[in-house]
């Protein structure tokens, strides 16, 4: 493979051979075309790969390879040639792993066969799965930050008049300047480092601890207690002012703690209800046959609200139509009508229709809710109502809307001290006061108030000939049986799992019995119920349906009944237990309590029943204790 030309141009009429291998830390390959190498490939494997298995690192070499060279090997014929031998039968192994569903997967759609080949004749893959490994001990270059601010404010103090006439002052009279020193060529007072006003470098301090991530950009007291425990200067705390306040940062992103700005200027009070309105929507509620808005019309005069239903997708003509429905075929035009800028109230549609009625339209001004404040309060006032009524049920929102209209507009307001109500009609809306027979004066009223237990009696009239109806068409699917107490039938068992015991065959839910027995009827409970005689280790509940049963054909005598020992290790019938508080399995009061039933229908024990009563003798003792759950069991 060393001789000139190394690589050579693929020819699609020959078949490709793809030879891999895996090494602990990467993987080789090699694309060639009758023993002629046509391209390389090497690639390092990543953390998790390295911790793989040499199965799995050999199956992911496999598939690098052919994503690589796909637009070579799609669509042709090729052979892969490995040096693992579990995976020279990959096409016909069981996939057991989810890493050969991952690998085989990508696999797909390629026309290849697997071919063997010891690891001394696949040298050239082998060759590129050895990839260098890093010298741990290679010296990796470290920066690090030079601080040359304290050389920087060496220099500047040195060149500075007032600061050297200083420090010559505290030398030569340190009596007469208290609180100052001398450390290290600096001069410092009460431990700080003192600097003369105007330095250059005050600026670059200032930014440090204001404008930096360690200063946070921090309001003055912050600011200046951060600078203090380290640097003094005459003046700092008229310079620290001044710098938060000119702060770009700090301008655009505190907010002010003082008052609002701007006094209060309120709408002018109308002369007459229904005159000055506003107009709001409520949007984004449960969808109620394609509506999801309210549109909301407050009365500035009387506090009264007219509501309506809108679509997700409303236009000016519709919301003027609803408009003209609920408040203009009442109370005619208004005067003016107050709005946000929603883009439907700044429609030339919308706009132009209002300017022909005669209706001023007043906009609130942007981002100041408060132009509106009343219908925003309404709004809130509405959704509350909808919400206690209908948070069970939202889609039935729609059907509350009249009774919204009505509880508002009947209630009490604090600006009028009357009802809208009262407000728009002159009287106070009548009282709905408990009716007794006889105290209405109009027959209609006594008719309606007197009338609910006739229309109770015709509605129990109709629900009884509905059950009977339907009673009659279950009926003709079914038949009716009858089991006296003392017969045999076989029981259609469910258990909640069909397992079996150490030993035995497992028995699938496909193929396992659908009828257990024969067990013996007891007692009729009612017309369709029955309760059978089990054994006491018969973990399951005694009484069933009668669709569960199938009747008993032959002789008890003669007929091998089921050792429910035996069927509770192998089908797990635990479901519906009933335990009647701690007892022995051993207990002798208890086989003697089932031969005493036995002798009472002068049937005998069969062989199988006396096989398993000795069995329970032969069973070592144990105590069953009730669960929790089963406490208040009956």
């Amino acid at each position: 493979m060393s001789t000139v030309p190394i690589l050579d141009l693929p020819d699609f009429t020959l078949p490709f051979t793809v030879e891999t291998d895996a090494s602990g830390v990467g993987m080789g390959a090699v694309l060639s075309q009758k023993a002629h190498p046509i391209a390389f490939f090497s690639k390092p494997f990543t953390p998790k790969l390295m911790r793989a298995s040499t199965y799995v690192r050999e199956l992911a070499a496999i598939t690098m390879a052919v994503k690589k060279w796909r637009q070579y090997l799609l669509g042709h014929h090729f052979t892969i040639v490995t040096d693992h031998h579990s995976l020279k039968e990959l096409l016909n192994q069981v996939i057991q792993t989810p890493e050969q569903h991952m690998y085989l997967a990508r696999l797909m759609g390629y026309d290849y066969d697997i071919q063997y080949r010891s690891g001394s004749h696949n040298q050239a893959a082998d060759a590129l799965s050895q990839l260098p490994e890093s010298d741990s001990s290679t010296l990796m270059v470290i920066s690090v930050h030079c601080y040359t601010f304290m050389k920087e404010l060496r220099q500047q103090l040195q060149t500075h008049p007032q600061y050297q006439q200083q420090l010559t002052d505290v030398l030569r009279y340190a009596a007469t300047h208290p609180g100052f020193s001398v450390s290290q060529g600096l001069l410092l007072h009460k431990g700080r480092i003192w600097l003369p006003q105007g330095l250059p470098i005050i600026s670059t301090l200032l930014m440090e601890f204001h404008a930096t991530p360690t200063g946070g950009h921090a309001g003055v007291a912050k600011t200046i207690a951060r600078i203090t425990e380290t640097f003094t200067w005459p003046g700092l705390r008229h310079d620290v002012t001044q710098f938060v306040a000119n702060c770009v940062e700090c301008q655009v992103t505190k907010y002010e703690t003082k008052k609002a700005a701007g006094l209060l200027c309120p709408l002018p009070i109308p002369h007459r209800p229904w005159e000055d309105l506003s107009l709001d929507f409520i949007v984004g509620l449960p969808p109620y046959k394609n509506y999801t808005v309210i549109l909301v019309v407050v009365n500035h005069f009387s506090k009264g609200i007219h509501l309506g239903m809108l679509p997700s997708s409303h236009s000016a003509p519709l919301v003027a139509s609803l408009f003209l429905d609920i408040v203009v075929k009442l109370h005619g035009l208004p005067r003016s009508l107050v709005s946000d800028h929603d883009p439907l109230f700044v429609s030339q549609f919308w706009q132009e229709l209002f300017r022909a009625s005669g209706t001023k339209l007043r906009m609130s001004l942007a981002y100041h809710p408060q132009s509106d404040g009343q219908t925003e309060v309404l709004n809130r006032i509405i959704e509350q109502y909808l919400r206690a009524f209908v948070h069970r049920h939202s889609r039935a929102w729609e059907k509350l809307l009249p009774w919204v209209e009505l509880s508002h507009n009947t209630s009490w307001n604090e600006g009028t001290r009357m009802t809208p109500y009262e407000v728009k009609y002159g009287q106070k809306p009548l009282n709905l006061a408990d009716q007794v027979a006889g105290d209405s004066k109009v027959d209609v009223v006594q008719e309606i108030l007197t009338g609910r237990d006739d229309t109770f009696r015709t509605i129990r009239k109709k629900l009884f000939k509905a059950q009977t109806r339907m009673e009659q068409q279950a009926d003709k699917k079914h038949r009716e049986v009858n089991y006296q107490p003392g017969e045999w039938v076989y029981v259609k068992l469910r258990p909640r799992r069909q397992g079996s015991a150490k030993g035995v065959q497992v028995i699938t839910d496909k193929l396992a019995k659908r009828y257990y027995g024969p067990f013996r009827v007891l007692e009729r409970l009612g017309p369709v119920a029955y309760k059978f005689h089990l054994l006491e280790e018969a973990r399951i509940h005694p009484m069933f349906h009668c669709s569960l049963f199938k009747p008993f054909h032959g002789s008890p005598e003669t007929t091998p009944t089921e050792d429910w020992y035996q069927i509770g290790n192998d089908y797990h019938l635990e479901d519906k237990v009933d335990l009647q508080g701690p007892r022995d399995d051993t207990n002798t009061e208890t086989t003697s309590e089932v031969h005493l039933a036995e002798d009472d229908t002068n049937i005998e024990p069969t062989s199988t029943e006396s096989k398993t009563e000795v069995h329970l003798a032969e069973k070592p003792k144990r105590k069953l204790t009730k669960p929790a759950y089963l406490r208040d069991y009956v």
